[in-house]
């Protein structure tokens, strides 16, 4: 019945955050095969949003992707870098600090950390 009352009583834009927050593991995967396929230090988001939705979650808009794609850069930007050049957007994997399996990791804390709350 706690339980109950708690769910009913939960923000619903903290269940759209853990929403998406749980896809990214998935995403952040499919962006760094992308990037290893690829071999460039970096890639239009459009381009790399569009190679997401195909692989893994053909469920969602491009927008929604990079809204993902946003999340991701905001909670690992060491990890994540999106840059402006020539009035289009670039994504960047900078891995000196973080690998993808300390990425995912970092990202699964956020979850957890989203989950308490």
């Amino acid at each position: 019945k706690i339980n109950n009352q708690k769910m009913m009583m939960r923000d619903p834009n903290k269940d759209i955050l853990f929403t998406k927050m749980e896809r990214l593991p998935d995403i952040m995967r499919c962006v760094y095969n992308y990037f290893v396929s690829e071999k460039k230090p970096y890639l239009q988001l459009d381009n790399v949003c569009e190679k997401v939705k195909h692989s893994c979650l053909p469920d969602l808009t491009l927008d929604q992707i990079q809204e993902h794609v946003l999340l991701i850069q905001n909670h690992i930007p060491e990890w994540l870098e999106i840059v402006n050049l020539h009035e289009e957007r670039y994504v960047g994997i900078k891995n000196t600090k973080y690998n993808i399996n300390d990425a995912v990791t970092k990202i699964k804390e956020c979850i957890c950390k989203l989950k308490l709350v």
